[in-house]
């Protein structure tokens, strides 16, 4: 029962983390937009390291805009790629439409982890590529050497469970309750 428990306890807390991270990403795309709109206030630059914060954890990666001014004469110069995360919030209309694309990104990443916190499918994937899954949380290419032993390793081991259980069923599961009990 404890683990029913458990169980829940978990699917509740990733369910109102992603939920918490979903309104508040609508809440700063609605303060931008009004921003570019009605009046230029200081508050979306007050919150942009949480924009930047909630963008990057649902995975959108950042654009680069090319930043070009005229000088005279009829020439211009270019002064390299400038980084829409970095420089948020900005009015100039391509960077703009970029953001509004990158928050709408967001709000969808969001929206699915929410939904996916109550899909079995979806843990039964996490299960399977455990690994990855965590070394890809610590920076590790999911690509790398590592991440791919990793994961042969995680199915070699988890296969060899699988296969005891099947076996020896009955047998693990006294030896687990004796241990229960024993704990109790």
């Amino acid at each position: 029962m404890r683990v029913l428990y458990i169980l829940i306890a978990i699917l509740a807390i990733r369910f109102v983390l992603n939920l918490s991270k979903y309104i508040r990403t609508k809440k700063y795309h609605d303060l931008y937009a009004e921003w570019l709109v009605v009046e230029r206030t200081s508050k979306p630059v007050e919150v942009r390291a949480q924009v930047v914060a909630l963008l990057k954890d649902a995975g959108v990666t950042d654009s680069y805009v090319a930043t070009v001014q005229p000088v005279g004469y009829g020439y211009i110069a270019t002064s390299g790629n400038t980084s829409v995360m970095q420089n948020f919030p900005n009015a100039r209309k391509d960077v703009a439409t970029i953001t509004n694309g990158m928050f709408l990104q967001a709000i969808g990443t969001y929206r699915s982890r929410m939904l996916e916190t109550f899909n079995p499918l979806r843990w039964i994937d996490w299960l399977i590529h455990l690994p990855r899954y965590t070394l890809s949380h610590l920076g590790v290419s999911a690509d790398a050497a590592i991440t791919r032993l990793a994961q042969i390793i995680w199915w070699v081991v988890g296969g060899t469970i699988t296969l005891l259980y099947v076996l020896y069923k009955p047998e693990l599961e006294s030896l687990i309750e004796n241990w229960i009990k024993g704990k109790s």
